[in-house]
């Protein structure tokens, strides 16, 4: 009879194994005993999940970026042409229409870039959720309008729903190894741990 010390959890164990048995493959499980290798299991979930747990870090840097291309793009042409964008707050009805157009171009610029470089990325990406709720609401009334402007606007106000959904993703998630935030200690990532049986 061999003895083997096997950490599980954050409890040890120390576990007979019986003659002829090898303990490089296998590991303890209460309710089972001896079982398979760990490894195998997640392995197994790897290719479950197409890999995804490879590539994850890569995968967020490219969702953090083309989820905010959107207000990056046109909060520009609203920095760059103010009076324009002035006028249109004034023309949607919005209370102080020169303050109304300064947050808007700095939710869309300079919000969405610090989504973009993963800087303090969960509460912006909340805050970015809360406005393309606001703007969805306010610029794209669909329900209000016919022919035409109908359904322009029932398209933008459901991608404005769409990119919600992929901001509270990047919620979930945090923003990945490659952020500002990892740089300073602020990430952590959401991950898939398999279930022991």
């Amino acid at each position: 009879m061999q003895f083997i010390f096997i950490p599980y959890g954050t409890m040890p164990i120390i576990v007979a194994v019986p003659p002829g048995r090898s303990d490089s493959k296998q590991r303890f499980c209460p309710s089972r005993g001896l079982a398979d290798d760990p490894f195998a299991k997640q392995k197994e979930m790897d290719d479950a999940n197409f890999g995804a747990e490879r590539i994850k870090d890569e995968a967020i840097l490219v969702a953090r970026i083309l989820l905010v291309v959107l207000f990056v793009v046109f909060g520009w042409g609203k920095l760059t042409n103010y009076s324009g964008t002035v006028g249109y707050m004034a023309q949607l009805n919005l209370p102080t229409p020169s303050v109304t157009a300064l947050v808007v171009i700095a939710v869309e610029v300079f919000v969405a870039l610090a989504i973009a470089f993963g800087a303090w990325t969960r509460p912006l990406v909340l805050l970015l959720a809360l406005y393309t709720l606001g703007t969805a609401l306010i610029g794209h009334h669909f329900w209000t309008m016919e022919g035409a402007a109908r359904n322009g606007n029932a398209i933008n106000f459901y991608k404005n729903i769409s990119i919600i959904g992929g901001l509270l993703l990047l919620y979930v998630t945090g923003a990945g190894r490659y952020s500002v935030d990892s740089r300073l200690g602020r990430a952590t990532t959401y991950q898939v741990s398999p279930r022991l049986p």
